[in-house]
């Protein structure tokens, strides 16, 4: 049966938090401490368009983890495969 997969993302610069992390969770099958990737945020304030399709904002405010400790977990369950099914 698949394992759900954890993947540790650290802000940049959390140099601490990062081998930390790496030690804690080296011999762990499925754990992972990656980097955050984006190096500044996308999103910025353009002039207005002619028509907003989107009816509600998508984003959601950052985890807690993310605020306070510079780090969030993520954790993907595998997809379903019929191989994993138990048969009695």
């Amino acid at each position: 049966m698949a394992r759900n997969r954890h993947v540790w993302i650290v802000r940049r610069g959390n140099l601490d938090r990062f081998q930390t992390l790496t030690v804690a969770f080296a011999d762990e099958a499925g754990v992972d401490v990656i980097w955050d990737r984006r190096a500044r945020e996308r999103r910025q304030k353009t002039t207005a368009v002619r028509r907003n399709r989107r009816r509600d904002e998508r984003r959601q405010p950052a985890p807690t983890s993310w605020v306070m400790l510079g780090m969030v977990l993520v954790v993907s369950r595998p997809a379903w495969d019929a191989t994993d099914r138990e048969v009695s």
